[in-house]
């Protein structure tokens, strides 16, 4: 990305909108005042920036997804009740597509109705693991039946076997299969003698194979509903991120060809590690491992002793420690991998501001200072999209460059979301969700201040 001077425009101050025919919300399961024929597309003139805005909804808007409907454009939104920052965005009371051309808002979904879960965008969280796919490199496939039973079945013939069976008191968890197609983890729960243990196992994809039991270990917990880590393989290595507490933190690795549960020591790291946080590369080549300061005792949310030790899975032992850094968590999604290049947004318990790691680092051991950024960020080819101070949303490259940005005020204060869409390798436009200056009322309720902004990029 190189940065590209805009048109100018001249500022002009907010106007009040032509008032949106509303009812008092009785409560947050039946939003009778969402009339989608009262959002109309309003140009919002700022200087040096296309945009454009629908504005005064009684909750706060959420982009989702841009996709074409019967070759028309649809932004998929929802309208969250709450902005609280530490906590996943709940389920919408309302999603909706919004007309981005000349075909008409459609509902998706209102009160009760609202299908689980509305995927993608910031809202990835509200969605249920989605099912791994089918490997295709064998055919075989494995599903799970009554009494902790695994079946392998081979659906080009119809070929069906026992693959495992589980004792009384064992619960399978979900299938994962190897990125290869050869094999798949699955671990299943129990409590033996009143203790929360785990069973990892792995199932070959392959007819009359055995399965095989790699490691039973003891966690804590049990059914938490957030971990600080990744389950996955760990692309280059012989080991698999399990996310279960447990004594050794938030997650811990097992050896899928040995067999065993890897200890922080095999990992280059001191022997009484903690892990704070086990975040995996969406391609799963790299691993980001949050640890607390060399006590062991963490001050507080925010303590500057926190650092994190990020490594290559084909070399864990020759990766880099980051001290006083920390893994960027907003609202339950640990945020920042890029890939095209490789790099690592990470928070600096310092200052509290982010960084932008390259990986690996050889240029900038401590990364690049994304001075102002704030969350929410999302990654884009090249860098990163992140809100700033007020209502302010910049793109930054892999150097921490700014390379555009848009100032929403004095229309906006505060941003909460951010989805960017790509063409090729550009950014095209990014989809912000923010909260107005102010409400405005109309009749006998008040519409609550909150809009969602069009922002197109020269």
């Amino acid at each position: 990305m190189s940065p590209t001077p805009p048109p100018q425009a001249e500022a002009s101050a907010p106007t009040s909108p032509t008032p949106l025919r509303c009812e008092p919300l009785a409560d947050l399961d039946a939003p009778a005042s969402l009339l989608l024929e009262d959002l109309q597309w309003e140009a919002l003139p700022l200087p040096g920036a296309q945009a454009r805005h629908l504005r005064g909804s009684p909750y706060p808007m959420v982009p989702i997804r841009r996709e074409s409907i019967e070759g028309a454009p649809f932004l998929l939104i929802g309208w969250t009740p709450s902005l609280e920052p530490s906590v996943a965005f709940p389920t919408p009371v309302a999603t909706a597509w919004i007309d981005l051309k000349d075909a008409g808002h459609r509902w998706q979904s209102r009160g009760a109705e609202v299908p689980w879960p509305p995927c993608g965008g910031p809202m990835e969280l509200l969605c249920k693991p989605a099912p791994t796919p089918t490997p295709m490199r064998e055919g075989i496939r494995l599903e799970k039946a009554e009494a902790g039973t695994l079946w392998r079945i081979d659906p080009r013939t119809g070929q069906q076997e026992l693959a495992l069976r589980l004792e009384a008191g064992w619960t399978p968890g979900e299938i994962r299969y190897a990125r290869d197609g050869t094999y798949a983890v699955v671990v299943a729960s129990g409590a033996p003698q009143g203790v929360e243990t785990l069973q990892i196992w792995r199932l070959e994809l392959r007819m009359g194979a055995p399965s095989r039991l790699l490691a039973t270990w003891p966690v804590l917990g049990m059914g938490r509903d957030w971990v600080n880590a990744d389950e996955g393989e760990l692309i280059g290595s012989s080991y698999w991120v399990i996310a279960y507490p447990n004594r050794w933190g938030e997650g811990f690795l097992v050896d899928v060809e040995r067999g065993g549960v890897v200890s922080p020591a095999a990992l280059g790291l001191p022997a009484d590690a903690y892990f704070l946080g086990i975040r995996l590369a969406p391609d799963g080549r790299w691993v980001a491992f949050e640890l607390p300061p060399p006590s062991r005792k963490v001050q507080g949310p925010q303590d500057p002793g926190v650092r994190l030790y990020v490594a290559s899975g084909a070399d864990l032992r020759s990766g880099f420690w980051l001290e006083g850094m920390a893994l960027v968590i907003d609202r339950w999604r640990m945020v920042g991998w890029g890939e095209h290049p490789r790099f690592l947004v990470v928070e600096d318990r310092r200052d509290g501001g982010l960084r932008l790691v390259p990986l690996p680092p050889e240029e900038a051991p401590r990364g690049y200072r994304l001075a102002g950024a704030r969350l929410p960020l999302a990654v884009v080819p090249g860098g990163v999209v992140t809100a700033g101070e007020g209502g302010q949303v910049m793109v930054w490259d892999t150097k921490g460059q700014r390379v555009a940005a848009v100032d929403l005020r004095p229309w906006y204060r505060a941003v909460h979301a951010l989805l960017p869409e790509v063409e090729g390798e550009k950014l095209r436009r990014v989809w912000i969700g923010a909260q107005l200056q102010e409400p405005y009322a109309a009749g006998p309720c008040t519409l609550g201040p909150h809009g969602l902004i069009e922002w197109t990029l020269p």
